[in-house]
């Protein structure tokens, strides 16, 4: 026994050791679980973030294509370049620049429109950009006549104006009939202020330290916007061609983790660049991952402190108990257990020592009912014999029989000689044979019988046999049909006036027995008297047996009693009285096949 509850001690230390070390599986997996989904929140965020910033931007280059894309092939353009005299190109160049004007006053992107010519001369409603032409064909060559060039530029920086600018370049070219293919006759330029990227950039800063930086197509940084102004200065050499495969990649500058994006813009071919802390896009999952840390610490707090308690309140007192078991039989009984706790442990052990208190009272009244209800069984089996065996003692009447039929063979008459047959062949069925036999050699004596009820009573009745087949190697106790079809003719059919008909059928029950019913259509059985006899069924001491009077009920009762010891208390007889008249008695038996000799020339008819 106590190696038992060392058992169950260690199965306790060693349920709280997994729960601990599950706590703590729980934790790191809770928290590696929570850093992968701050990584990919952060990647699908600063990716998200980029489209959206993307498609501002590539509405602004959209916006300028298009204006590029209109003007370059203006018809009020290409008379100017064409205008056979002076005056005319005059003419054409004022309907142009109050064409591009319009359209000035009616972009919100746009800031400038000028035309060069391939001789520098300049078709403009203003000349303030003067100084950043010069930038970007000192930087980029775009207005020779050779140059075909097309595509955004920047930035070019205005002194006129203090500001910088971007442009989108697009070469005019002679759409006459007859002209030479891609013949340039000057080149368009559409000004953007370069703070309309910026504000859009600063905008869309997802953090206070992210920075977002527009990378031209020779990998030159043309706009950084950052919160303080230093991440230029942070960004390695190879920083612009590391961004050129447009794929996310993790960067540390100063000691901290930046998550790196790029985007590249259809509209303009610059590339969009971001730089986010990780820590600041998971900033908003940290109280999370902190709670559920703290989570977990309190509850392998609990754990411990629950495991405590267990020990104090529920294994001490079984240790105690334990050890109190283990004493001799003879020492439990003379002593008790006594346990102080707070717990159902106090009570658990009040009640042993009040079954212990009982329990040798028990054990005495437990063999008394024992004899008793022996002695009773072996009284009640031996008087229902005697009680069965009392109603017939027909050893003595057989050779008087066979006087009696040889008589009536003398006197030539045909009734004696049947009715001695039948009942010689009753007598000899109720002396020899098994007490269990099939139901085709009852229903054979059944027969006999009714041979002597057709002398008795001749046209009186009617008789309806309604057996299955499959039933007539049932087992049922010897001569048990015959009392019960008696009762039925001599108490129900006899005191009917008109014919009455008697119905012996067996089939299966939907529980798995069968059901042996006899009935009659005649005059019933008065209710006070059936109900007595529903009452003597019921009863199941030995009075019923032993100490009924004679009487229609006898029989029933025998064969109910005999149902009961040999097949249990579900089986057994019932009677009932229909509403339609008459009376039915059904016998229920289970499904069981005779193991008896099988009878040769029976059958039921």
């Amino acid at each position: 026994m106590r190696k038992h509850f060392s058992s169950l001690r260690s199965q306790m230390m060693l349920l709280t050791t997994g729960t601990v070390l599950a706590v703590v599986i729980l934790a790191t997996v809770f928290y590696s679980s929570a850093q992968r989904m701050s990584e990919k929140k952060a990647a699908t965020f600063v990716h998200s973030m980029l489209v959206q910033l993307g498609d501002s931007l590539d509405r602004i280059g959209n916006e300028m294509s298009y204006l590029g894309s209109a003007l370059h092939s203006n018809e009020v353009l290409q008379q100017y370049y064409h205008a056979p005299t002076a005056i005319q190109r005059m003419q054409y160049g004022k309907s142009f620049i109050d064409f591009t004007s319009s359209l000035l006053n009616h972009s919100t992107t746009v800031s400038h429109i000028v035309i060069v010519n391939n001789d520098q001369s300049i078709l403009s409603p203003t000349e303030r950009n003067i100084i950043a032409l010069d930038t970007l064909d000192s930087k980029y060559h775009l207005f020779e006549s050779d140059n075909l060039s097309s595509g955004f530029y920047g930035p070019a920086f205005d002194t006129f104006t203090n500001i910088n600018f971007f442009a989108y370049v697009q070469p005019v070219y002679n759409t006459r009939q007859g002209a030479r293919f891609r013949q340039k006759l000057g080149t368009c330029v559409i000004f953007a202020r370069l703070d309309l990227l910026q504000s859009t950039l600063r905008s869309a800063l997802p953090t206070p330290g992210a920075a977002l930086m527009l990378i031209e197509q020779d990998e030159q940084i043309i706009l950084c916007c950052d919160a303080d102004g230093n991440t230029l200065s942070l960004l390695p050499e190879s920083f612009c061609s590391d961004m050129a495969d447009g794929l996310q990649h993790s960067l540390t500058l100063n000691k901290t983790t930046y998550l790196t994006d790029s985007l590249l813009l259809s509209s303009m071919g610059w590339r969009l660049v971001s730089l986010v802390p990780e820590d600041e896009i998971a900033a908003d999952l940290m109280p999370l991952l902190w709670l559920g840390m703290l989570i977990c610490v309190v509850f392998a707090i609990c754990i411990g402190v629950w495991n405590l308690h267990i020990q104090r309140s529920i294994m001490a007192p079984v240790k105690q108990l334990t050890a109190f078991i283990e004493n001799d039989l003879d020492d439990k009984l003379q002593n008790r257990i006594h346990i102080s706790t707070s717990s159902e442990m106090e009570l658990f052990c009040q009640e042993i020592n009040t079954l212990l208190d009982k329990v040798s009272e028990m054990t005495a009244e437990r063999l008394q009912d024992q004899t008793r209800l022996y002695e009773l069984n072996l009284a009640k089996k031996r008087a229902e014999l005697s009680a069965l065996q009392s109603q017939i003692n027909p050893h003595f009447l057989y050779n008087t029989l066979d006087c009696i039929r040889g008589y009536g063979y003398m006197l030539n008459s045909s009734e004696i000689v049947s009715i001695t047959n039948a009942l010689s062949s009753i007598m000899r069925y109720c002396i020899k044979g098994a007490d269990i036999v099939a139901l085709r050699k009852e229903m054979t004596i059944v027969n006999y019988y009714l041979d002597i009820i057709r002398i008795r009573f001749p046209n009186r009745f009617n008789y309806v046999f309604d057996v299955d087949p499959a039933l007539e190697d049932l087992a049922i106790p010897r001569f048990i049909i015959q009392p019960v079809v008696e009762n039925a003719i001599y108490h129900g059919l006899e005191s009917r006036l008109e014919k009455g008909t008697l119905t012996i059928s067996c089939h299966t029950t939907e529980t798995g027995g069968c059901a042996l019913c006899v009935t009659d259509d005649g005059v019933g059985i008065p209710p006070e008297r059936l109900a007595e006899i529903h009452r003597k069924l019921s009863d199941k001491s030995m009075q019923n047996v032993l100490n009924v009077p004679a009487g229609n009920s006898l029989a029933l009762v025998n064969i109910h009693n005999r149902l009961r010891n040999l097949y249990g208390a579900n089986y057994g007889l019932d009677i009932v009285c229909p509403p339609e008249g008459g009376t039915r008695v059904t016998l229920h038996l289970p499904m069981v096949l005779a193991q008896t000799e099988t009878e040769q020339g029976g059958h039921i008819s």
